[in-house]
């Protein structure tokens, strides 16, 4: 909630990458943010109108992945709101570049 967060390492690579967040949106509006070692990539609002499990894509500018093996993404909520809920969160290659 307010003033909190979650976090958690994802093992990276250099080059381009997708960080993926399912979610499940059947429930009061949420806004909050994703950073990748402390760099805001995204906002993310959820609103019970979707379905109730859906996937985000959400691109990783290079710079952050450059040289790494790992970064912290760390989910943040707006004030007065809560982030997530989030159920499962994976970083993949681009279908059209090579690992």
């Amino acid at each position: 909630r307010t003033g909190g967060f979650f976090s958690f390492r994802m093992k990276v690579r250099s080059g381009p990458l997708i960080l993926q967040a399912s979610y499940w949106a059947d429930e009061r509006q949420r806004l909050f943010h994703i950073l990748i070692d402390g760099v805001r990539i995204a906002s993310q609002t959820l609103k019970p109108d979707k379905p109730v499990f859906f996937e985000v894509d959400y691109p990783i500018p290079e710079a952050l992945t450059r040289d790494k093996e790992s970064v912290e993404v760390r989910f943040e909520p707006e004030p007065g709101n809560t982030a997530g809920p989030v159920f499962a969160c994976r970083m993949f290659a681009p279908a059209d570049t090579r690992i």
